[in-house]
């Protein structure tokens, strides 16, 4: 027991020395300057750096967070949506007509034109041209 005495006591005055040899001693005179200008500006301009630093961590986390809820809502959006079945599919997109409205140069409406697309192998193509009044005036 008194082994085990000696040997702590032993490790805890090389403790004492290793720190008492790290401790610096500090000149009263330089204590009790205070704080010059330049030290204040540097100690701002280090907290100003650390809280950005920080800000742009918790932005950086945010954004991630963000963009994960994202991704798994859009991936639930597309794991709940069936596939057509390819047919019914191809029959509902051959029986689009469209609604076509042609009217003057001065915005009054001439007519409206129901196309289908079954009876014109081109339907983004113009079927017919009209001339407004204005039509010489403006070269065309």
């Amino acid at each position: 027991m008194s082994q085990m005495r000696e040997f702590f006591t032993k490790c805890g005055k090389k403790i004492k020395d290793f720190f008492a040899k790290m401790t610096v001693e500090v000149d009263e005179k330089e204590d009790k300057e205070g704080w010059s200008l330049g030290d204040f500006v540097a100690t701002v301009l280090r907290t100003m750096k650390l809280l950005w630093d920080v800000l742009l961590v918790f932005a950086l986390g945010g954004l991630l967070f963000g963009a994960g809820i994202a991704i798994g809502y859009a991936a639930s959006l597309f794991n709940a949506t069936e596939t057509p079945d390819p047919t019914r599919l191809v029959q509902q997109v051959r029986n689009i007509s469209s609604v076509s409205k042609i009217s003057y140069s001065d915005g009054s409406i001439i007519s409206d034109i129901d196309s289908d697309s079954d009876s014109d192998p081109c339907p983004k193509r113009m079927r017919f041209r009209t001339m407004s009044k204005s039509c010489y005036c403006n070269r065309g």
